[in-house]
C-alpha cells in the first residue's frame, strides 16, 4: 500500500536463560515469520542482553526499579537509531538508508544493534561512570560499539562464530564526531568485521550533528551478520522441545491450526539457511 515507507521493526525476544512465559518459543517462531515476511528490516534485542546491559550501567538503584532500566536501554537505541531522520544534515542516514544498505536479501535482514556510550538513568548527576563526554575517542566509541559484549542479543559463548560473516555493516555517529575520523576508525576495525568475500564494501557510514543528552557523541553499530544463526538455533532448538512434546498448544489450537506451526519452524529453518548459505 505504501511501497517508499520502510517497515522497521524492533522486536524483543526471550533469552530463554529465565523466561517467566513458558510458551515463549512458540511466541516468537510465530512472530518472526511475520516479521521475516512483513519487515523490511528487524533489529531484536534479548531480554538477557538487556538486562546485561543494565548491569554495566552501575545504577544500582535503577537496576531494582523493575523494566525501566531495560526499557531505557531500548529507548537509547532507538533515539540512535532514529537521529538521522530527526534531525537535519548532509551525512545522516535514515531509516530508509539504512534497510538499503544493509540488507542484501529481502529475508536476511536482522541486523544486531550495539552502541556506546550507555548512559545511566541518574539524570540528575554527571555520566562520569560511563565515561561519556570528551573522556573516549572516537575510535574507542567504535570499538566499545563493535564489542560482543556491547551487542543487544546474546553472542556465542565459545567464540564459535569463528565462520561468521558480516553480509553488510554501518557504524551511525552522532555529535561531535567528524566525517573523516569516523571514516578512518571505521577502516580500523574492518578487519573485526569480516564482512563476506562478495561484499567487500558493505561498510556503511553516517553521521548526525546532535548529540544524545548527556555525551559530546555516541556511536551505534547495526551488524547484519551471520551471527544471528545462533540465537535462532537456540530458539529452534527451545520450540522443538515444547512442539515435540505437544505442550500448551490447546491455548494455541483455539485460535489457528496447527500447520501454522510447521509453517513458522520452517519458515525461521529457511532463514537460518539462508544466513549460513550467504556467510560461505
Amino acid at each position: 500500500v505504501f511501497p517508499d515507507v520502510c517497515r522497521f521493526s524492533v522486536a524483543v525476544y526471550p533469552s530463554g536463560d529465565d523466561d517467566d512465559v513458558i510458551t515463549g518459543p512458540y511466541n516468537a517462531v510465530l512472530s518472526t515469520r511475520w516479521l521475516t515476511e512483513a519487515s523490511d528490516a528487524v533489529v531484536p534485542v534479548e531480554n538477557k542482553a538487556l538486562l546485561d546491559a543494565c548491569s554495566r550501567q552501575k545504577c544500582k538503584a535503577e537496576r531494582e526499579s523493575g523494566f525501566d532500566a531495560m526499557n531505557d536501554v531500548v529507548a537509547q537505541l532507538l533515539s540512535h537509531l532514529t537521529a538521522g531522520a530527526r534531525y537535519p544534515g548532509s551525512l545522516n542516514l535514515d531509516i530508509n538508508e539504512i534497510a538499503t544498505n544493509l540488507v542484501p536479501f529481502p529475508r536476511l535482514h536482522y541486523l544486531t544493534a550495539s552502541f556506546s556510550p550507555l548512559l545511566t538513568r541518574a539524570w540528575g548527576t554527571p555520566n562520569t561512570n560511563t565515561g561519556a563526554g570528551t573522556s573516549k575517542t572516537l575510535q574507542r566509541l567504535c570499538s566499545e560499539a563493535c564489542m560482543p559484549t556491547s551487542r543487544l542479543v546474546a553472542s556465542n559463548p565459545a567464540n564459535k562464530g569463528a565462520c561468521q560473516r558480516s553480509l553488510a555493516c554501518a557504524l551511525l555517529g552522532r555529535g561531535g564526531t567528524i566525517s573523516a575520523d569516523l571514516t578512518d576508525a571505521a577502516e580500523r576495525l574492518r578487519p573485526t568485521l569480516r564482512l563476506s568475500g562478495w561484499n567487500p564494501d558493505g561498510l556503511k557510514i553516517g553521521a548526525c550533528a546532535v548529540p544524545p543528552l548527556r555525551s559530546s557523541s555516541a556511536v551505534l553499530c547495526l551488524n547484519n551478520s551471520s551471527g544471528i544463526v545462533f540465537n535462532f538455533n537456540r530458539l529452534r532448538e527451545r520450540f522443538n522441545k515444547l512442539y515435540n512434546a505437544k505442550a500448551m498448544l490447546h491455548h494455541y489450537t483455539q485460535i489457528m491450526e496447527l500447520d501454522g506451526f510447521e509453517e513458522a519452524i520452517h519458515d525461521l529453518e529457511s532463514v537460518i539457511a539462508g544466513y549460513e548459505t550467504a556467510a560461505r
